[in-house]
C-alpha cells in the first residue's frame, strides 16, 4: 500500500535513523542516491531497500520525479534523510491509506 522515497547525498548517519522509522511498516522503501562518497548505498541496502543511483544535479525536483517513478505502491510518502516517522504517524498513514483503497 505504501512506497517510502527518500532522496539522498552523503547522508548516510542521517539516513540509518529514516530508514528504521519506515521498515517493518512501510510496504516498499525506495532510495535514490546522488553518487555519494559515503556508506549512503549500504545503509539503504542493509535496510532491505530498493537502490538506485542519480546523476547528481543542482536541484532536486527531477532527482524526486525519477524516485517517485520507481515506488510501486498506491501511496507513496516522500521523506528527507534526516526525517524519522514517529509511531503515532505510521499508525495514521497505514488507517488512511487502508480506509482508501
Amino acid at each position: 500500500m505504501i512506497s517510502v522515497v527518500v532522496n539522498s547525498m552523503n547522508e548516510g548517519k542521517k539516513l540509518e535513523k529514516c530508514l528504521a522509522s519506515v521498515k517493518g511498516w512501510a510496504d516498499e522503501i525506495v532510495v535514490v542516491d546522488m553518487e555519494s562518497s559515503d556508506n549512503t548505498q549500504e545503509v539503504a541496502a542493509t535496510a532491505k531497500a530498493k537502490v538506485f543511483t542519480h546523476k547528481k544535479v543542482d536541484y532536486i525536483e527531477p532527482v524526486r520525479k525519477f524516485a517517485v517513478a520507481q515506488a510501486k505502491e498506491r501511496w507513496v510518502l516522500l521523506l528527507d534523510p534526516d526525517e524519522v516517522v514517529p509511531k503515532s504517524l505510521q499508525m495514521e498513514l497505514k488507517r488512511i491509506a487502508g480506509e482508501n483503497l
